[in-house]
């Protein structure tokens, strides 16, 4: 960004998107994508992107292990960052985690092979009911 221009997203929300980035060429992928999309990062619509392809990524497991063990090491990224700032712990859930929710019966198994911080998030999030 130049001159007085605010960038969206925090410092710790860029960090963990060039993380993510740095560990599968697909992310990096997306990333780039999106950048040229938005003309900077959107975390919530960036993390919503990786968890598209998460799940596709679960999906296709049997064919495609690598692209799964890839998703994998981009959850994992996520998961070690899920708590060091509120902020940053709502992007994720949000844009990561809760789509996992919204998933019909069969698909749910994926929220299954998520890292352990992001697991405990969706068993949170999927058990949420208004009161």
């Amino acid at each position: 960004m130049s001159g007085g221009e605010k960038s969206f997203a925090s410092a710790s929300e860029q960090r963990v998107a060039r993380a993510a980035a740095e560990a599968a060429p697909h992310a990096a992928e997306l990333l780039a994508s999106h950048l040229a999309a938005n003309h900077e990062l959107l975390p919530i619509l960036y993390l919503d992107a990786l968890g598209v392809w998460y799940l596709q990524a679960w999906r296709d497991r049997d064919a495609d292990p690598d692209q799964f063990t890839q998703a994998g090491a981009v959850a994992a990224v996520l998961d070690a960052e899920f708590k060091k700032d509120a902020k940053l712990e709502n992007a994720i859930a949000v844009g990561f985690v809760e789509m996992f929710t919204y998933l019909p019966e069969h698909d749910r198994a994926a929220a299954a092979t998520l890292p352990p911080a992001l697991r405990a998030e969706y068993t949170k999030m999927a058990a949420w009911r208004p009161s």
